[in-house]
């Protein structure tokens, strides 16, 4: 199975060509991925969302077929995870990038204090973090000014809309099959923090024990893996699938999905009464 990028286009002829093309695509993928093929695909989904991607450029491939209520509803969710992604100071392009003014914007309207919470750190916050993460202020540089921000619980909320979209697109793409209402998904996230803080990220970590495959993320043959990186693993059942999936360098997460209903929870469970715990939660 493949699952096409689809352009939308306004007038004349394109504008015909456009709804034939929708109505192919609707014909071959008649029920949404996203709520366990509960609903008929009504129309179309980019996961990830394109306004994660600098310059409109968001890679083929990964358009999916959904239902109106399924595909809107997380605009908020997408703003805040868009701007995560372009909060590495490292990026040459963060300056010049056209979306993130409007990105801001988006969230500031939203009204849950989201940019206060991550970007009002006190001298104090920054010294310990900086501290945690061996990191040094340049010369000059205040450490409230190093780059530090906070990453406000509202963040969490918009991964897991995120983890569980993308997981569900990529269970489709890999096995032709809508991931179960009643399927398991296990999940963790992390920040570039992480790294700082531990040299390594413990889920990827986990995550490279199975073997596991690239998927590409490229546009007009412009490699977009700067921007969005993925790789997943599928057990020969296609059953089971873990997903990794980076954004950027500021932020990645790592899923475990099943379709067996409660045999990841149940797994997870018993990891967690265990004196080490675990790593994942259920969402």
């Amino acid at each position: 199975m493949s699952v096409s990028d689809v352009s939308f286009c306004e007038t004349g002829d394109a504008m015909g060509q456009s709804k034939q093309r929708k109505n192919a695509f609707k014909q071959e993928h008649p029920r949404c991925i996203f709520c366990g093929g509960e609903r008929e695909t009504t129309t179309e989904e980019h996961c990830p969302p394109r306004a994660l991607f600098n310059h409109k450029h968001w890679p083929e491939g990964f358009v999916f077929p959904s239902c109106e209520p399924c595909n809107n509803g997380t605009s908020n969710d997408d703003a805040i995870v868009a701007l995560l992604a372009r909060m590495d100071p490292m990026n040459p392009e963060r300056g010049a990038d056209e979306r993130i003014p409007g990105l801001m914007l988006n969230v500031h309207n939203q009204g849950n204090g989201f940019l206060l919470n991550m970007f009002n750190v006190s001298t104090r916050q920054a010294r310990n973090a900086m501290r945690r993460l061996n990191m040094a202020p340049a010369p000059g540089q205040l450490r409230r000014h190093s780059g530090v921000v906070n990453v406000p619980a509202r963040a969490d909320d918009a991964v897991i809309v995120l983890a569980r979209k993308l997981t569900k697109a990529l269970f489709y793409r890999a096995t032709g099959r809508p991931f179960p209402v009643d399927g398991d998904i296990l999940f963790n996230w992390f920040t570039n923090a992480t790294l700082l803080e531990h040299g390594e990220i413990p889920a990827l970590m986990y995550a490279a024990q199975f073997r596991s495959e690239s998927i590409p993320t490229v546009r007009s043959g412009i490699n977009l893996a700067n921007q969005f990186d993925c790789r997943i693993s599928l057990s020969p059942d296609n059953n089971l699938l873990i997903v990794q999936a980076l954004f950027g360098a500021t932020f990645g997460f790592v899923t475990a999905a099943s379709s067996t209903p409660r045999l990841l929870s149940d797994i997870n469970a018993r990891w967690i009464a265990q004196e080490e715990g675990s790593l994942f939660r259920s969402i």
